[in-house]
């Protein structure tokens, strides 16, 4: 298997993938984020869930950033 250039993997994927598809994901990660926001803005500091609720918004997150990457946003 050869070693491609980010760029290339980039402009490759951006094919791959429907821009409406790209758009929808970014809007519902947007959604995925603002309920974990609102959780977190009602939970108390040592609430138990704090830590799950808190990785769900890191991985929708990164994920928002992964998809804006694919965009050259």
């Amino acid at each position: 298997m050869s070693q491609e250039e980010p760029e290339a993997l980039v402009s490759s994927n951006r094919q791959d993938v429907p821009p409406g598809w790209r758009h929808d994901m970014k809007n519902q990660l947007g959604v995925v984020l603002g309920f974990a926001d609102l959780l977190l803005n009602e939970l108390e500091p040592d609430d138990p869930r704090r830590a799950d609720i808190q990785e769900i918004h890191r991985a929708a997150a990164r994920a928002r950033e992964l998809l804006l990457e694919l965009d050259g946003d």
